[in-house]
């Protein structure tokens, strides 16, 4: 006698481990079909998108501004360091967008700190008037994610804990 499923009929049902399994990724606990993982992968990609689309528009916007500033725009021969900024800005932003808690406060202050970090890249031209590299504001830009995701954590946290009393 041949056991069931074995050899015989469609491997990937109920009564199969790999049946099990595969009908356990599709439910919940409940045996209902879940929406909140694919809430969670649709807020993920459309946040990273938003990230990728803020960070193009912050770094042609910087090295724009500083390359009129300073009378010497980057060429675009240069795309590793164009590469490089990039990262930098979108880093947070991913970050927050994985994040399946975050709220828009969240949002809202890595927004206002990536403005104030790269901000501080075209205003230093014009305060100091030239002259050498400042390597303490390029050594803030390079840890900026963890500032910006930081603060940005922050920010939610404090918010949800505002509005929990």
């Amino acid at each position: 006698m041949i056991p069931p499923n074995i050899g015989i009929g469609p491997i990937n049902t109920k009564e199969t481990a790999g049946g099990r399994i595969a009908q356990a990724l599709r439910t919940n606990y409940f045996g209902q079909m879940s929406t909140i993982s694919v809430r969670y992968f649709v807020r993920a990609i459309a946040g990273s998108i938003f990230g990728i689309l803020l960070a193009a528009i912050t770094v042609a916007a910087v090295n724009f501004d500083v390359g009129y500033l300073e009378g010497m725009p980057i060429p675009l021969t240069m795309y590793y360091v164009l590469t490089f900024q990039f990262v930098l800005v979108v880093l947070p932003f991913v970050g927050i967008a994985f994040v399946p808690w975050t709220g828009r406060m969240a949002w809202l202050a890595a927004i206002a700190l990536t403005a104030l970090v790269w901000g501080l890249l075209v205003l230093d031209p014009i305060i100091r008037g030239g002259g050498d590299a400042n390597l303490g504001l390029y050594l803030l830009v390079i840890v900026s994610p963890a500032i910006v995701f930081g603060g940005a954590l922050a920010a939610d946290s404090w918010a949800r804990h505002r509005t929990d009393h």
